[in-house]
């Protein structure tokens, strides 16, 4: 599954999240995550360094937010402590 998200502000910004399935196995929480590959950029330049978090839209799934460092524009996410499926809105907090 593929999700584009972008955002106009001073600079056009576009974060592109590729979720992959793995197996169906279940997690030691129990909850079927995923692992998840996530690539942004501005002005089609990768953004160098940023906090990305992955907050469930819908707030009875809160307890799977999750996020890490994104840099060099690149970011992943090991299904063990990936997102379940779902629908979440992306927050990059750069310096």
């Amino acid at each position: 599954m593929k999700r584009d998200i972008s955002t106009s502000a001073i600079s056009s910004f576009a974060v592109l999240i590729a979720t992959f399935a793995s197996g169906c196995a279940k997690e030691s929480d129990g909850l079927p995550r995923e692992a998840v590959e996530i690539e942004a950029t501005i002005d089609s330049k990768p953004i160098e360094k940023a906090f990305v978090q992955l907050l469930p839209a819908q707030q009875a799934e809160a307890v799977t937010h999750v996020g890490g460092i994104l840099e060099n524009g690149r970011l992943s996410i090991a299904k063990d402590t990936g997102p379940v499926p779902g629908e979440y809105l992306v927050s990059l907090t750069s310096g």
